[in-house]
């Protein structure tokens, strides 16, 4: 009965995730020439008043990636969701100011390593799915990861903040070289079993 539970809920989220990416995929004229406007002269696409999320990015400017904290004054508080999107980045370094990395933010590109931001609170949907990395460690800061984030990597190691809250549905699935996965918590306090890894669970505090 649980297996078959299991199944539906993968089912079911995998459906949703599917039209997510369709939806993502439909570009309206009027948005899409502003944003070609904009990325014709600037490595960020971005949005906000006094503050600011990357919503896009030219990769004309290369495949490793800076971000800086401000851009045109405005602090940078986040990645949108599929902001860097099959980009084809190798390399990504970002600004403590952003907290937080919006849906499928990475997905498809061919990132081995990241350092995340100390102040990142949450983490989207498959934002670093399909990359090549191999250790990660999670900010104490970091409340939510969500489903497929970390899937189909190379990790080797993976390590969890203080205050993770919320482990989605297979944010570890298809890492095979995962062994071993700390948690920086009491044994008990995090939901581990819905990951997606065999790997050995190591709780500190």
């Amino acid at each position: 009965m649980a297996n078959r539970i299991a199944k539906i809920t993968a089912t079911i989220i995998a459906v949703i995730i599917l039209i997510m990416v369709v939806v993502s995929a439909i570009k309206f004229p009027e948005s899409k020439k502003v944003l070609e406007k904009e990325l014709k002269n600037n490595c960020f696409a971005t949005e906000g008043k006094t503050e600011v999320t990357i919503t896009s990015y030219n990769i004309e400017c290369g495949k490793e990636v800076d971000i800086p904290e401000k851009i045109n004054d405005k602090k940078v508080i986040g990645i949108e969701q599929y902001a860097f999107r099959k980009k084809g980045i190798t390399k990504i370094k970002m600004p403590n100011t952003i907290t937080s990395i919006g849906d499928f933010a990475f997905l498809e590109n061919e990132l081995t390593e990241v350092k995340l931001p100390n102040d990142l609170k949450t983490i989207g949907y498959g934002a670093f799915e399909t990359n090549k990395l191999k250790n990660v460690i999670i900010p104490d800061k970091v409340e939510k990861i969500g489903h497929y984030a970390f899937y189909e990597n190379d990790l080797e190691s993976f390590t969890v903040g203080k205050s993770v809250k919320e482990i989605n549905l297979f944010a570890l699935t298809k890492n095979p070289n995962l062994t071993e996965v700390i948690i920086k918590q009491e044994k008990g306090k995090l939901d581990t079993g819905v990951m997606g890894t065999k790997a050995q669970i190591t709780y500190t505090n």
